[in-house]
């Protein structure tokens, strides 16, 4: 008796840990689910950021920009849902567009996964992810911040200075035009100076000639009383 009821415990308590493993198992597909967007949207923002004066960034600054990427992923315990080649395969999938030269592609991918985010605690990590990365070389470039508050912009998340005090000061789309054309040449500028003078307004057209004057009417011969004209009585 005692053998059988110690195989019993032992089952019980082995269908325990199968269920729980199976719980959690699920609960974590659950969860990878529900962050997904949030996954892509850091790998895309970040990617931006390391894409913003990249004519200025050495080597050494986009190595310190992907390795602060991958220290801040498995310190807010994304890497817990997704492996390492999930998150690097993502990584190349997004910085692969600007490697082939296409800044404006590779910004507006970007951009796109970023807008599927939709929880205001998203957007808040999101603009955490995007500054550390920004300040991953030791400075925070003004182009870089001005990039984090558009896509602050693009979300409509308007406390991202809560989020980040260092971003208070900067607008949404502030940068100028010309710094933001790409591919293009210098915006026209605008004439200096006293406002052109408005054109002549048309002259009336001429009036139409006058007609000629109808010729006078020979008055009609006295009528007697029986209506007979005067020359018919002679």
């Amino acid at each position: 008796m005692r053998d059988l009821m110690t195989r019993l415990k032992e089952g019980l308590s082995t269908a325990t840990e199968t269920a729980k493993r199976k719980v959690g198992e699920t609960k974590q597909k659950i969860d990878k689910r529900l962050n997904q967007n949030l996954f892509e949207g850091i790998i895309a923002g970040c990617v931006l950021i390391m894409h913003t004066s990249s004519e200025n960034k050495t080597e050494q600054d986009r190595a310190n920009e992907e390795h602060k990427l991958l220290i801040s992923l498995a310190e807010k315990g994304i890497t817990k849902y997704f492996t390492q080649e999930e998150v690097t395969g993502t990584l190349a999938k997004y910085m692969s567009v600007f490697e082939d030269g296409n800044f404006l592609a590779g910004y507006g991918f970007c951009v796109a996964t970023i807008a599927r985010i939709q929880k205001e605690a998203d957007m808040s990590m999101l603009i955490r992810f995007m500054y550390d990365i920004s300040a991953a070389d030791g400075h925070s470039d003004p182009e870089e911040r001005q990039t984090i508050v558009d896509v602050a912009g693009y979300m409509g998340y308007a406390n991202y200075a809560t989020v980040e005090p260092q971003l208070s000061g900067y607008m949404p789309f502030r940068i100028s035009d010309e710094k933001r054309r790409i591919g293009s040449g210098p915006a026209p500028k605008a004439e200096t100076g006293a406002n052109p003078p408005s054109p002549e307004a048309p002259l009336p057209p001429p009036a139409p000639p006058a007609s000629p004057p109808s010729p006078e009417k020979t008055p009609d011969k006295k009528k007697d009383g029986n209506g007979m004209p005067d020359w018919m009585r002679k």
